[in-house]
């Protein structure tokens, strides 16, 4: 099994959000905040803002990773 190392740390943290939006929004649930408001404060993204909004703002953070 592999080990996640140095910056793969923080993508497979924006990966692991990814995942976790979709399935939010195909309908689970999880006690506490959602993952939609825990990545709005990582971004510093207003509290309105969209779920697909901040989908579209991983796959960019995500996308920096793959360059």
């Amino acid at each position: 099994m592999p080990i996640i190392t140095g910056a793969n740390i923080q993508r497979f943290q924006l990966v692991t959000w990814r995942v976790a939006i979709g399935l939010e929004a195909k309908g689970m649930t999880r006690r506490g905040r959602s993952v939609t408001a825990i990545v709005r404060d990582h971004f510093k993204m207003k509290k309105g803002t969209s779920r697909m909004a901040v989908w579209q703002r991983l796959n960019e953070e995500i996308a920096k990773y793959e360059e």
